[in-house]
């Protein structure tokens, strides 16, 4: 018994180890290049909400929201709170995102993004709105850089919410995305990790079968 544990322990070690599996996605990510902007006419009290509404088409499920920080120089606060709301305002999560958050490497040179964690949520087909505050001057924005986004979701637009009022719903249009937050998606086993974990419970009960009826 104690050489099989030693033996599945082994297989699933090497399974993560080949796996790519605990690489979390980007569900939507910069590419290097368009503009630096500070929001000169964000309040400095709470903030403005600004951010994107995007639409889902198949399942997904994320496990964090995070914020872009670029220069990969610091935010310029204390914390930037990023929520996810349903199109019609229903809160599902939020975060607040620091200098100490987990830094997640971009496709832009540009800068990076800063992560916390959620619950699970996994987000059905439909209409949703993600945003991050921004207060004057800090922290910035990235306008105008090409992005790349999962194909289960579609990018519809920028969104904001009213002045200096905090992290809220941005239920306004805005003219064009603002980044601002992003979501990563929740990692999946991949299906070699699985079948090799299905082969050692059935070894298990091998095992366990042959030892009952010894």
């Amino acid at each position: 018994m104690k050489r099989f544990l030693r033996l599945l322990g082994a297989l699933l070690l090497v399974a993560g180890l080949l796996s790519p599996q605990a690489r979390a996605a980007l569900v939507l990510d910069l590419n290097t290049g368009g503009t630096v902007e500070t929001c000169g006419a964000c309040g400095n009290t709470n903030g403005d909400t600004f951010g994107w509404a995007f639409r889902v088409n198949d399942p997904i499920t994320i496990d964090g929201l995070g914020v872009w920080d670029a220069g990969a120089d610091g935010l310029g606060v204390a914390g930037a709170p990023l929520g996810l709301w349903t199109s019609a305002g229903v809160l599902l999560a939020s975060a607040t995102a620091t200098d100490g958050s987990t830094p997640v490497a971009s496709a832009s040179a540009d800068g990076l993004w800063l992560f916390e964690d959620i619950a699970l949520l996994t987000l059905a087909p439909g209409s949703y709105v993600i945003g991050s505050v921004f207060f004057s001057q800090v922290p910035t924005a990235h306008v105008g850089a090409s992005f790349t986004n999962i194909a289960e979701i579609a990018v519809v637009g920028g969104v904001l919410g009213p002045f200096d009022a905090g992290l809220v719903f941005p239920g306004d249009s805005f003219e064009f995305p603002i980044f601002g937050p992003t979501m990563r998606l929740a990692a999946v086993p991949e299906p070699a990790t699985l079948a090799l974990l299905g082969l050692g419970l059935a070894g298990f009960g091998a095992v366990r079968r042959r030892k009952v009826g010894a």
